[in-house]
């Protein structure tokens, strides 16, 4: 068997249609196209397997198509769109939801509510006793497949390792509970798969494995046999390792963890809350910056700028610190509102984003901002009070 899970409902929905030939299908993914894949799929098994010769199409296209022994006139066998495409009118004994989370779809707060809002409309679509099935790999740590299995629905997870462990100390000694096969160093290019014998051994003991590694690794992913060993090899794991930019795009895909895939290096895991203000004092002729008793030598704003249409994202800055020891200060994230620079009648600028930025340039006697412009960062620098 070498098929994908939404292939499998090519075959589901074959045998659908061989039960009852009136059963009406809201076949749902993300774009109208990769609705369509599975409908020309259906209709391959429909004509193929020898049990469906009388439940091949009778009528329609790609998009909309009955079976043979169909009465329904105004409803397809199957029907099948993509999630942000209209089906108002719809109606649907099953409704099949293929993928439908996937970057373009989750890649904002706003993107995210959209889709649960076109979710929450299928409601009224399922006539009663219907039932929806969701297919698909988590693309955000706010997944709708997690809510869903808290909300009760019955669920099936399978994730390429059964067991894993993740280690971020740097030791050369760690365990698990559960017989190491896989272990991997890094993520993106720095992945590694690490070899026993050359690079760790395995030693029981009791219920618990004990690894000795031959040095130190920042981060280590440890696990147990693969779920398709003879298919997904230790050589095809580590080039797809090699592959995922982010640790979040590889639990996402692989270990059906709800984490987002974008491209960010940001641990929340790892943050350390300080409650602690920026003062200014004055030391040998020098201003000073000091966050408690710990010097500020680098203190940067980066902006992200936005124009404030209603639909798009507003602009949001973030203030980041840097002291003697080189340790990183995430000190003020705020999003900037209203218009981009109001003026009075002379042209003088009275308010808007640029006064709201202006304000805390002075306030932290900012030497330096980054914007950035989509397509890379412009750093402008100025000349301060502040030292550094």
């Amino acid at each position: 068997m070498d098929i994908g899970k939404s292939t499998l409902l090519d075959i589901w929905n074959a045998y659908l249609f061989y039960k009852d030939q009136e059963e009406l299908v809201l076949h749902q993914g993300a774009t109208d196209p990769d609705a369509y894949k599975c409908s020309r799929g259906t209709q391959q098994v429909l004509e193929k397997h020898a049990l469906t010769w009388n439940r091949q199409k009778k009528k329609g296209e790609t998009q909309k198509w009955w079976v043979q022994g169909s009465s329904d006139v105004r409803h397809g066998s199957l029907h099948a769109r993509g999630i942000l495409s209209n089906v108002t009118g719809a109606r649907a004994t099953t409704i099949e939801n293929d993928d439908v989370e996937v970057p373009t779809t989750t890649e904002t707060p706003e993107a995210r509510e959209k889709l649960r809002y076109r979710l929450s409309e299928q409601v009224h679509i399922l006539v009663p006793g219907g039932r929806r099935l969701f297919v698909g790999t988590p693309h955000t740590h706010d997944s709708l497949y997690a809510q869903l299995i808290e909300a009760g629905a019955n669920y099936l997870i399978l994730r390429m390792f059964e067991n894993e462990a993740r280690f971020t100390s740097g030791e050369t000694i760690i365990s698990t509970t559960f017989k190491p096969i896989y272990i991997f160093s890094g993520i993106s290019t720095h992945a590694k798969l690490l070899t026993e014998g050359a690079d760790y051994i395995v030693k029981k003991a009791g219920e618990t494995f004990v690894i000795e590694l031959t040095e130190k690794h920042s981060l280590l992913d440890v696990y147990s046999e693969a779920l398709w060993a003879e298919r997904f090899t230790s050589d095809v794991m580590e080039a797809r390792r090699k592959e995922c930019q982010t640790l979040g795009e590889w639990d996402s895909q692989y270990q059906m963890h709800n984490k987002a895939i974008g491209d960010i290096r940001l641990d929340p895991d790892r943050l350390i809350p300080y409650i602690e203000d920026i003062t200014f004092t004055q030391a040998n002729k020098e201003t000073l910056m000091l966050l408690g008793d710990k010097r500020i030598v680098s203190a940067t704003l980066h902006f992200d700028p936005s124009s404030g249409k209603t639909k798009s994202d507003v602009s949001a800055i973030a203030l980041v610190l840097s002291d003697e020891a080189g340790r990183l200060y995430w000190h003020r994230s705020i999003a900037l509102i209203g218009n981009v620079c109001e003026t009075d009648n002379k042209g003088q600028i009275i308010g808007g984003q640029v006064w709201q930025l202006c304000d805390l340039i002075e306030e932290f006697k900012l030497p330096r901002i980054c914007i950035e412009t989509n397509r890379s960062w412009y750093s402008y620098t100025f000349s301060s009070s502040f030292s550094s």
